[in-house]
């Protein structure tokens, strides 16, 4: 979908529109979403909340196009996955011995400007790699795991879109080493287990999970084989013969991002086949969702019931 239109009201000012503008917000057309800036409603209410807050930092940017988008508005225009809602305050950069005030709608950030910045969607945000060690300084292990597999992996659509191939793990810890030493052991312990053979961010929260359950590392996507040929397992547990699944939140509905061209009920039943052929070649097949990924007591309980010691 695209970006509506920023109206903002300095132009509107300066051509002296400003009344123009403010009919058209009172009459329910245009909706105000930050000081200054205002967008079509109809458009407003048909976004989903990640377009929604992306247009928020468009809107930021069209106000003040100089400064940096950085953090999780940087995440969220280069469309990282979040386990969390975006938040409501756009997110900037500021020069570290200047600085800056926050305030509402606006959180600066003193730590230095991103000498690889890049223009994404028009907007001026820092690298994936800063954008991606910002944001691990902070969050959660578990957000911030499934954002760096996520740009380790980089899927193919985003390497078309964005122009760039994935970050590595040596260009994280780089990037980390230039910076504060604020949250850098979380973020490092975050990027070490960094994985891109995660395929979607109920596998990365999942590896998250297992790892805290003290399980050891399985093997991701091992292939199998059959007469009618490949099968690619999530995870793998030698130890116990056991094949992992892991169905994520857009497997199936009509946002999801793979096999657009079947219907979600084909997908079903491709799914059985596939999953009784792994039971002929395994002792054993567990599948899981993003509910037990998020619940660790669950998805302790789903393991133990196929013989996992846990």
């Amino acid at each position: 979908m695209p970006y509506p239109t920023i109206h903002l009201a300095d132009e509107y000012r300066a051509i002296g529109a400003d009344r123009s503008l403010r009919r058209l917000a009172e009459s329910g057309q245009l909706l105000r979403i930050a000081t200054g800036t205002y967008v079509d409603r109809a458009a407003w209410t048909a976004m989903d909340s990640d377009h929604r807050y992306r247009t928020r930092v468009q809107a930021a940017a069209a106000v003040r196009p100089a400064e940096q988008i950085s953090h999780d508005s940087a995440a969220a225009i280069w469309r990282l996955p979040s386990l969390t809602p975006w938040p409501h305050r756009v997110h900037l950069l500021a020069v570290t011995d200047t600085g800056g005030r926050s305030r509402a709608g606006l959180a600066r950030h003193c730590t230095g400007l991103d000498p690889a910045a890049e223009f994404v969607d028009g907007v001026l945000v820092t690298s994936l790699a800063r954008t991606v060690v910002d944001i691990a300084r902070g969050v959660s292990y578990g957000r911030a795991v499934v954002m760096i597999d996520h740009a380790l992996r980089w899927p193919r659509a985003h390497e078309f879109r964005f122009g760039i191939p994935p970050v590595t793990e040596e260009q994280l810890l780089a990037v980390l080493e230039t910076g504060s030493p604020r949250g850098a052991s979380r973020a490092r312990r975050a990027i070490r287990f960094g994985d891109a053979g995660s395929q979607s961010a109920a596998e990365s929260l999942s590896r998250v999970q297992l790892q805290a359950l003290g399980l050891p590392k399985p093997q991701l996507q091992r292939e199998f084989r059959d007469a009618k040929g490949s099968i690619y397992p999530d995870f793998y547990f030698e130890e116990w013969d056991l094949a992992c699944e892991v169905d994520g939140k857009g497997k199936y509905g009509q946002r999801r991002a793979y096999q657009r061209n079947l219907s979600p009920e084909l997908i079903l039943d491709a799914e059985k086949d596939r999953g009784d052929r792994l039971r002929r070649l395994v002792t054993g097949v567990v599948r899981w969702g993003f509910a037990e990924a998020s619940d660790r007591r669950a998805l302790a309980a789903r393991l133990r019931a196929h013989g996992v010691r846990v």
